[in-house]
């Protein structure tokens, strides 16, 4: 497997690419709710999104 793969955060809400060998980008998306409508991880991927 590619070492520098990435993938989408698993959050539904979340932009930001991560690699494939984390779920999450950080502790608010593993603890926020999967029907917030944004994200709110205030990494630039997901600030640009909005």
């Amino acid at each position: 497997m590619d070492p520098n793969a990435t993938h989408k955060c698993a959050h539904p809400s979340c932009t930001c690419q991560i690699p494939v060998s984390q779920k999450y980008c950080n502790e608010y998306c593993k603890s926020a709710p999967e029907t917030e409508f944004r994200c709110y991880c205030q990494h630039s991927d997901c600030r640009k999104a909005q």
